[in-house]
């Protein structure tokens, strides 16, 4: 009778042990039906009202991503899960199936730094303009390249002829990159070296950005298509802001946050360069050395570093007159890390080609 069926339909619809998988997974994807509806909504809204279409891309990349990982910013793991994740770690470590840091192949820095870059740390390397901090990252670029690693260089100052002829320079030792860019170097003596190192080069797993202009989430967007082992940022001030007529100092906070939440979303270290303030030239004798707070434009950049990394020529290198030198002797500063001790690391910068080496 009816009754009979009605209790059928009831059974049906209720939930109970055996459908209770099968009831959590509609709900599941009801939920995300109704958290993506409600996000384009919002998204369009942005757009209707104005909003810079690139910032909007950006925030739908991210929130896609999220939704694929079921990221929740509420979520909680336990102290089991937690201790699990480390040993496994451990685990994959001793078994070669993961490096605890990335080495930058300067054996010095990385002692300093407790074994090189940590997989998730966000590094700054900073120095005042026009001191070699782009040169060092190229260095670095190419020594982990020369390891097997990808490296993404993302750079935001110079186009991508002039870095591969910085880093080709640097290798062929004689030449300056200045006379690769313009081919004012003798054709019969270094045609042949410039077409090895070229062949070399094109092999590394190192790749440039296109546009002149990004954001953070761009950024991000790259590393992943590079499947990038070092991401490289030059520099910290030329990201681009997603307020135009915001202040300096919050967009500055804002990509020097985002960029160590990108390094550890991605896992993958990020060495950032950054410029250093005035005041720091306004300094004589022994306080000429950087500073912590000599970090231009914004105080979270030092809060934000695994560690600060300073690019530093004393001030009565010859390097600041006229006569450019062959050689220059430079010091790495890491002036504050989380993951080992601070310290300096003595470098032996090459002026003419641009190659910079351990001093001993």
């Amino acid at each position: 009778d009816w009754t009979n069926e009605y209790a059928l339909q009831l059974m049906e619809a209720a939930v109970t042990p055996a459908n209770v998988m099968s009831h959590c997974e509609v709900l599941k994807s009801e939920y995300t039906r109704w958290v993506m509806v409600h996000d384009l909504t919002v998204r369009q809204r942005d757009l209707m009202d104005g909003k810079n279409p690139k910032d909007v891309a950006s925030e739908m990349m991210q929130f896609a991503e999220n939704l694929l990982k079921g990221d929740s910013r509420t979520g909680i793991v336990s102290a089991m899960e937690a201790t699990m994740e480390l040993l496994n770690s451990i685990e994959e470590i001793l078994q070669g199936e993961k490096t605890p840091a990335l080495r930058t192949g300067y054996d010095n820095l990385d002692r300093i730094l407790g074994g090189g870059l940590q997989r998730n740390g966000f590094y700054v390397l900073a120095a005042r303009p026009g001191c070699g901090k782009t040169t060092f990252a190229l260095n670095v670029t190419y020594r982990v390249a020369k390891m097997g690693k990808r490296v993404l260089f993302v750079s935001l100052e110079m186009d991508r002829e002039q870095l591969v002829a910085r880093l080709m320079a640097s290798e062929i030792g004689r030449i300056s990159p200045t006379q690769i860019l313009n081919a004012t170097f003798d054709k019969e003596l270094e045609m042949d070296s410039i077409i090895e190192q070229s062949q070399r080069f094109a092999k590394m797993p190192v790749y440039f950005n296109l546009s002149e202009s990004l954001n953070v989430s761009e950024i991000k967007y790259l590393a992943k298509v590079s499947k990038a082992d070092l991401v490289v940022v030059d520099y910290l001030g030329l990201i681009e802001n997603s307020d135009k007529n915001g202040k300096i100092y919050e967009e500055v906070t804002k990509n020097s946050k985002a960029l160590k939440l990108m390094a550890r979303g991605l896992g993958t270290p990020i060495l950032c360069l950054a410029q250093m303030n005035r005041e720091y030239e306004k300094r004589g004798g022994d306080k000429k050395r950087p500073m912590l707070s000599d970090l231009r434009d914004s105080g979270s950049i030092e809060q934000d570093a695994d560690a600060v990394i300073f690019h530093y020529l004393d001030e009565n290198a010859k390097y600041y007159s006229n006569a450019l030198p062959d050689t220059e002797y430079l010091d790495l500063i890491v002036a504050k890390n989380r993951h080992g001790k601070t310290g300096t690391a003595e470098m032996l910068w090459v002026m003419t080609d641009g190659k910079i080496m351990e001093a001993s």
